[in-house]
């Protein structure tokens, strides 16, 4: 039986041109409406030169897998505060959906994500390809 609660992971892992790739850690389980994830974990990992925090995943156990202005608002933040590109995926009621956040201002772009036994996958989109 799923949680009613929303649960959430760190996404450990990498771009490489047009995929992307990242495994699901640091597990923690919030609200029906609300998660939170170990930031000072993320941020421990930046400051000792890893840089390997792609994104962040998470579910809607009640609703769809479409962001919320929460999640927006918060992905725009590590964005800009990681300084590079992060990919935010939610699992909801309609499935997988996933979307990279490229800055802190322009809207993100929906990609094409895939998960199998903790590892999450995709396509970059190409505004993410430098």
């Amino acid at each position: 039986m799923e949680s009613c609660n929303e649960n959430c992971w760190i996404l450990i892992g990498e771009r490489n041109l047009d995929l992307w790739w990242g495994t699901t850690l640091k597990r923690t389980v919030g609200l029906p409406c609300s998660v939170e994830f170990d930031y000072n974990w993320v941020l421990a990992r930046e400051n000792i030169g890893k840089k390997d925090v792609v994104g962040f995943y998470h579910t809607h156990p009640s609703f769809s897998a479409h962001y919320s202005s929460r999640d927006d608002r918060t992905m725009k933040c590590w964005s800009l505060s990681l300084g590079r590109p992060l990919v935010c995926c939610i699992r909801g009621t309609d499935g997988l959906r996933a979307w990279w956040y490229l800055n802190d201002e322009d809207p993100p772009v929906e990609c094409q994500a895939k998960s199998l036994r903790g590892i999450v996958f995709g396509i970059t989109p190409e505004e993410c390809i430098h």
